[in-house]
């Protein structure tokens, strides 16, 4: 049997409360535990709004597939950063009538490419996917299950 974890210290830029850091961080532990079946929470730094700490293990038979999994998910943690740090610099997304603290709409929604088009061909060249919906924590998420494995 073996045992691997892994923890995450990120820095998270323009966050500005505890709160704004929380909606950030609660998805990327969902979809590292979803994803992979592992366990994973924050582990520290939850008094700090511009840091947290994830970690995450699992335990499985077979070394190779712990390797596996921590690799996979250390991927999947850099590309969301990359893509957190785009959407706070944007302001957030304003859907409806969401507003940042100082009164303004956020404009990460323009950059969305398949958000609200369930049923619909994936907008990446050259993919046959379908554009699908799933419910994750109460909140809608979409994806092309062909692209976006």
């Amino acid at each position: 049997m073996w045992i691997g974890w892994l923890e995450f210290d990120l820095l998270l830029g323009d966050v500005r409360s505890l709160k704004q850091k929380r909606s950030a961080i609660r998805p990327v532990i969902a979809e590292l535990q979803r994803r992979f079946a592992v366990s994973a929470a924050e582990t520290g730094a939850q008094d700090l709004h511009r840091r947290a700490h994830i970690g995450l293990a699992v335990v499985a038979a077979d070394r190779g597939h712990v390797v596996d999994v921590l690799d996979a998910a250390e991927r999947l943690v850099a590309a969301i950063k990359a893509v957190l740090e785009d959407a706070i610099a944007a302001g957030g997304s304003s859907l409806r009538d969401h507003r940042r603290t100082d009164g303004e709409l956020g404009s990460f929604q323009h950059k969305f490419r398949v958000y609200d088009r369930a049923g619909g061909r994936c907008p990446t060249r050259g993919c046959p996917g379908t554009v699908r919906r799933i419910a994750q924590n109460g909140r809608s998420t979409f994806f092309c299950p062909v692209c976006q494995k």
